[in-house]
């Protein structure tokens, strides 16, 4: 009696090639499971969990900049806390430091999301 399987028709190859004792680790594997070979290629793809790292180059330059701009903002912003910590009153000056201030954030962070985007290759 012929075997009726019920498996979606497939039409693409996957190819690689192994070393001596790739292919050794990979028939031993393939051995204790009891499957097909296909099935255990398709098994290992959908089930396994690649680990990736991400190399990137970065300008030193520019981060030696960002670091001192985020220092800079920083102590600006320490400086309005302990005023107002020890009392002092919002005047418009201060408030304009404020919004300064938020705004010098943004652009850091704009600047640090088109540096890790040009590491990443994207514009």
């Amino acid at each position: 009696m012929k075997k009726n399987y019920n498996t979606p028709k497939r039409k693409h190859y996957v190819k690689t090639m192994l070393s001596e004792e790739e292919r050794a680790d990979f028939d031993e594997r393939l051995a204790i499971t009891g499957l097909p070979q296909s099935e255990f290629i398709r098994q290992a793809i959908f089930t396994a969990q690649v680990k990736t790292t991400v190399e990137m180059e970065c300008n030193i330059a520019q981060l030696e900049r960002l670091i001192a701009e985020y220092g800079k903002i920083g102590s600006n912003l320490n400086q309005i806390a302990r005023y107002f910590n020890s009392g002092g009153t919002a005047t418009q000056h201060l408030i304009t430091d404020i919004r300064t201030a938020i705004l010098d954030l943004d652009d850091l962070k704009f600047d640090i999301l088109k540096i890790v985007g040009d590491a990443y290759g994207s514009h």
